[in-house]
């Protein structure tokens, strides 16, 4: 990575990128330059299209736009501070929309949420669904020596 070049963005914009962040802005860049895009869209839809979230996760994510009472995801999008960097350092325009971001959501918070539901839906699939000895539902159960108990039967009969 070109080290000289981040320091260059760091301070002619004044922003604090963390290594992480300032390396995928780099290769972006890099990325990008050859593409010729003249309209920030097509950086978003290349991204998208390309399933680019996962090489950018930290800089790239969801906007969430606002424009009079409508309001929308842009998938593709960036947080404002890396959206103007991204669009002086490649020469884009915008569509000169009225629209102004309300909201962003990076990608790498986005994948963090969608593995945790993963991991809870594989173990609720691996959990063995059982039936009440006392009540008669179905679902988790415990289990003692003698009887298999919903927890409401169980608080019920042992207390907390």
């Amino acid at each position: 990575m070109n080290l000289d070049f981040i320091l260059r963005i760091s301070k002619l914009y004044q922003l604090q990128l963390t290594e992480t962040e300032a390396r995928e802005l780099y290769h972006l860049l890099e990325e990008m330059r050859s593409l010729n895009f003249t309209h920030s869209i097509q950086v978003s839809d290349y991204i998208v299209d390309h399933k680019l979230g996962y090489k950018y996760p930290n800089i790239s994510g969801i906007v969430r736009m606002k424009d009079g009472n409508a309001e929308w995801d842009l998938e593709g999008g960036f947080p404002q501070e890396i959206y103007k960097i991204i669009c002086r350092e490649l020469n884009l325009s915008d569509k000169r929309s009225r629209a102004r971001p309300i909201g962003y959501k990076p990608f790498q918070q986005i994948l963090s949420q969608a593995k945790f539901w993963e991991a809870l839906e594989l173990a609720i699939s691996e959990l063995e669904l059982e039936t009440c000895d006392w009540c008669g539902r179905t679902g988790i159960t415990y289990r003692d020596e003698e009887y298999t108990l919903c927890q409401s039967c169980e608080e019920q009969m042992f207390g907390d």
